[in-house]
């Protein structure tokens, strides 16, 4: 059951507890959850008194969950992929922000979080991922976790680690470790022109981690040395220094001035 959805299911209560814990739920709360799977963290996300619309892509625990929870008005759950709901018309009734929650499989991570960041509906989001993808998403300039992701994902939110946890924490045991880590949606985010921008300089920023930032920039933006360094020091960056060690509001500074 799940296999091929690629899901491996908390076998830790605990842990399921301290997800739902981190959320700070309420009763005026509604929830997301991703993958309810068998119910592991839906029991706890209903224990605060939130509401929890559950997304399921597969039939078979859909079906379990529909029994599971059933006559529990505060829990719906939807036979669906989440990557393909319309997330603002479910939640269209919603009065104020919605919660996200959810363990994570790998291979949808990816595409899941473009989802998150195009969606404007939600204000904090509690995740269970791939240990190496939570590092990314939380690193800090100077690491070398940090990249692209970790931008794109900051642009949006605060990003803060929470925990780890052993493989061992999950049946069928996975190949790696993973970690839990939370989103806070920040109160003003840069419109899509403005982000698509920011992630064109980004990108190409990163594209030779090993090189000084003008390079890659000049090269990639196809914009002449010159006008590259004039941009990078008008935004107080140095030249010299490279992608790994630009902070975010950095990034944004130089994505105003340089000529793209």
């Amino acid at each position: 059951m799940g296999a091929r959805f690629g899901q491996h299911f908390l076998a830790n209560p605990h842990v399921a507890g301290r997800i739902a814990e981190a959320l700070h739920l309420s009763r005026e709360d509604t929830v997301l959850e991703i993958g309810p799977g068998k119910g592991a963290l839906t029991r706890h996300l209903l224990a605060t008194g939130a509401h929890v619309v559950g997304v399921e892509i597969d039939e078979d625990l859909y079906k379990g969950l529909e029994g599971r929870f059933r006559g529990v008005v505060e829990f719906t759950v939807i036979h669906g992929d989440v990557l393909e709901t319309d997330l603002s018309s479910l939640f269209k009734d919603v009065k104020g922000p919605v919660m996200v929650a959810g363990n994570i499989p790998y291979k949808i991570t990816s595409p899941l979080l473009e989802r998150l960041t195009q969606w404007d509906g939600w204000e904090r989001t509690v995740l269970m991922v791939q240990e190496e993808v939570a590092q990314r998403i939380t690193a800090v300039p100077g690491t070398k976790t940090y990249g692209i992701l970790s931008v794109a994902v900051q642009l949006i939110a605060e990003a803060r680690w929470l925990f780890g946890l052993s493989k061992q924490s999950f049946r069928p045991v996975p190949q790696v470790d993973s970690a839990v880590f939370e989103l806070i949606r920040r109160p003003e985010v840069p419109a899509k022109a403005e982000r698509e921008r920011i992630m064109k300089v980004v990108r190409a920023a990163f594209s030779e981690r090993r090189k000084t930032i003008i390079n890659p920039l000049a090269s990639r933006l196809a914009v002449p040395k010159a006008e590259v360094e004039k941009a990078l020091r008008s935004a107080g960056i140095d030249p010299s220094v490279r992608a790994e060690t630009v902070s975010l509001e950095a990034f944004c500074r130089l994505a105003g001035v340089l000529p793209i």
